[in-house]
């Protein structure tokens, strides 16, 4: 809904191409919104393509002033804090975007503990077992990393334009 309301990706062709989402999909879950009247899609066609536009109803406007921040769980998988950030953005909350991505990179390192496999377990399974557990903490651990550069990136652009 904001990517809708505040970054102009108001057409179907819009949000699929500049949000890079698949058309399967988008249709649906806009159709669901339009039935419960968060959003309203023009019924003529836009720059004389088939293209009609979608914008926010009131009610959606408020809808989403109300609940945007229940998008802002810091333990989400990347994509989803990703997105979290880019809302708080679009909204004009930088600090709200900084102090997320600092707490999503914290929720990462909050746990993890330095491993190595320093000889194969005894049984494939074992190895299999750690293995993934290495990999599982490595992904955070850098997960944590990207997570503090973005942080770092979005402070010195906000300093920047103050």
């Amino acid at each position: 809904m904001t990517v809708i309301s505040r970054a102009g990706l108001n057409t179907l062709y819009r949000l699929q191409r500049e949000a890079n989402l698949q058309p399967g999909s988008v249709r649906q879950p806009l159709r669901e919104l339009a039935d419960v009247g968060l959003i309203a899609r023009s019924e003529a066609p836009t720059r004389g393509r088939n293209r009609r536009a979608m914008s926010l109803t009131p009610f959606g406007e408020g809808f989403l002033q109300l609940h945007w921040a229940n998008c802002l769980d810091p333990k989400q998988e990347m994509e989803s804090i990703i997105r979290g950030v880019t809302v708080a953005l679009l909204l004009n909350l930088p600090m709200t975007a900084f102090k997320f991505l600092k707490e999503a990179a914290g929720v990462r390192e909050h746990d993890n503990v330095v491993q190595r496999i320093t000889q194969a377990p005894p049984s494939p399974v074992d190895f299999h077992a750690a293995m993934r557990a290495l990999l599982a903490t490595r992904r955070r651990a850098m997960e944590a990393s990207v997570l503090k550069e973005f942080a770092e990136t979005l402070m010195r652009s906000v300093e920047s334009t103050s």
